[in-house]
């Protein structure tokens, strides 16, 4: 079944640049060496910021804002090449600096102007992938290929690209976007968009042409995969498939959307059955869970830089329940509000993201990956920060938009989905 994929990402490019025609806003592609941006990766900013990433990138307190603003907008391209050289993947892979950096910076000329989903989220999740696998203990429990660190970090940088600042329900129902995708695939569709336009720069990049053939596969393969694991609206899935291949829990399907966290941390993984390493399935099961913490891993960072990141996406949030109200669609959720910004329902949102979706995440990953203990106190940490406020401020807030009831994008609670559509 692969082998047809491989043939439709790379030696059938015709769809993809009809897409890109018919997809307004899209950022055009230019050929590697007309590419003006590339020459600024040689400025002393942008290696300045090279080498203050490469002394500080295994640091939990890693600031990626300043790594975009030493490098004057080039923090993606500086993670990923500083991650790149610090799993020494440039050397094992024989991936040529120049192509890896003129990839990146086609990557970052992708993301759009978003108040959240931009370059800088994708540099920052970037940054989460390479420290679980380094310093959260990932290569060394499952002992890494070089094939599977690569296309973690690939599938990292790709994961948001070009995405719209919508989640996928609005925009597979919006009257506006009309984002070619949504014709063509029926879940996941900005997902399915990155990857379809990130295998695609993979390819016109010639990234991987010193790579063999069955490991381009497999490379292409769990790009997709990891990235598809990305889509919040199915993290429940992917982590009970998790949990049930890595934590021997058979009831997880169940009850991992549910999960009731406490600010108690258990260490004693002496009753946890660990699967066979050597099984494809199960790696990429552990590849994914990194990819997916990271992706949602902002109230796991010190809360200076988690609470940047909560204003952001309240921004977005807002900027969609606008755009519903425009067209008399309900809004999301109570936080798709012109208000959102109001420090309670940050806490609000951020506690129901954190119960919901991040703690039971980060709960599996530490009970995989003991040394992830110290990220796993930062989020409790981060969490009681907010219900102490919720406690001691309990002021309503007035909204402009209704309070959500039925909604016309989504069939499920109030909290689930306004948790959920954090890092869509």
């Amino acid at each position: 079944m692969f082998f047809s994929l491989v043939e439709e990402y790379i030696s059938d490019d015709a769809d993809a640049d009809d897409i890109e025609s018919q997809w307004p806003s899209h950022p055009t592609t230019q050929e590697p060496d007309q590419h003006p941006s590339a020459i600024g990766l040689k400025d002393s900013g942008f290696a300045n910021a090279c080498e203050f990433a490469f002394g500080t990138i295994d640091h939990l307190d890693f600031d990626v804002f300043q790594i975009d603003e030493m490098s004057h907008g080039h923090a993606l391209e500086v993670v990923l090449i500083t991650c790149m050289k610090k799993l020494d993947l440039l050397q094992r892979c024989r991936i040529d600096v120049d192509k890896l950096s003129i990839f990146a910076t086609q990557v970052r000329d992708g993301y759009r102007g978003n108040p959240y989903h931009t370059h800088v989220h994708a540099a920052d999740v970037l940054q989460g992938t390479y420290w679980f696998i380094a310093n959260g203990g990932l290569d060394s429990r499952i002992n890494l290929t070089a094939c599977e660190s690569l296309s973690i970090l690939l599938a990292a940088t790709i994961h948001d690209y070009d995405h719209p600042g919508f989640d996928n329900n609005f925009v597979q129902l919006s009257p506006t976007l009309k984002h070619p995708a949504a014709e063509r695939f029926s879940g996941s569709i900005l997902e399915q968009h990155s990857i379809e336009q990130g295998l695609k720069l993979i390819h016109k990049s010639d990234l991987l042409c010193n790579v063999s053939f069955l490991d381009q596969i497999r490379i292409h393969d769990l790009i997709r995969t990891a990235t598809l694991s990305t889509d919040v609206s199915q993290s429940a899935k992917y982590l009970a498939d998790f949990k049930r291949i890595w934590l021997n829990d058979s009831a997880s399907a169940s009850t991992s959307t549910s999960t009731s966290i406490s600010t108690s941390i258990s260490t004693d993984d002496d009753d946890v059955n660990f699967s066979d390493t050597s099984s494809i399935a199960s790696r990429d099961s552990a590849l994914c869970l990194i990819l997916q913490c990271a992706d949602v891993g902002n109230p796991a960072r010190p809360f200076n830089l988690y609470h940047k990141w909560s204003e952001s996406v309240m921004v977005e949030f807002a900027n969609q329940g606008q755009e519903q109200l425009t067209f008399q669609m309900q809004p999301t959720s109570r936080f798709h509000c012109q208000e959102n910004k109001h420090p309670l329902m940050i806490a609000e949102c951020q506690v129901g993201f954190i119960k919901f979706v991040v703690a039971p995440l980060y709960s599996a990953l530490q009970s995989f990956l003991p040394n992830t203990t110290p990220v796993y106190n930062q989020l409790i940490q981060n969490l009681a920060h907010h219900q102490n406020f919720m406690d001691s401020n309990s002021i309503p807030v007035k909204l402009t938009s209704p309070p959500r009831s039925k909604s016309l994008l989504s069939s499920s609670s109030s909290s689930s989905s306004s948790s959920s559509s954090s890092s869509c």
